[in-house]
């Protein structure tokens, strides 16, 4: 999907996470600031399972996305997108969703060795969104 709209200054926002979707953001035209935390250093609220998402509170650490740039956020990703830099600003960007079970179909269809898997992380690390993480 293509979005275009303002960002916005960090107390007007907070922090998401899926956990049906992966999110590829791909910065078109402008600048953000883009949230980072693991779920488990957030405190989330409950899930939305029909829209697929939840938000939460807490602290995590800011990423600068410019034009060209582009982040890949699992369900384990919290994050605060469209965060002014300085001033709001117009940005464009594509975000990508894709399926989790496509990438974990992957992984049963061809199997990682087992350091891919300690660094990605397994399906049930995500279960904790909404609610209390597991890390």
């Amino acid at each position: 999907m293509v979005q275009e709209h303002e960002t916005k200054l960090r107390a007007q926002a907070k922090w998401e996470a899926h956990r049906k979707m992966i999110d590829l953001q791909f910065m078109v035209r402008g600048q953000e600031l883009m949230g980072y935390a693991d779920i488990v250093r957030l405190k989330m609220e409950e899930y939305h399972d029909a829209d697929d998402y939840c938000l939460g509170e807490g602290d995590g650490d800011w990423l600068r996305l410019d034009t060209r740039y582009f982040m890949i956020l699992f369900p384990w990703d919290g994050h605060m997108p469209s965060i002014a830099i300085a001033e709001s600003q117009k940005i464009k960007k594509v975000v990508v969703k894709i399926p989790v079970e496509t990438l974990f179909a992957q992984f049963q269809r061809h199997p990682p060795n087992p350091q891919t898997l300690v660094a990605f992380g397994t399906p049930s690390r995500f279960s904790g969104i909404g609610g209390n993480p597991q890390p």
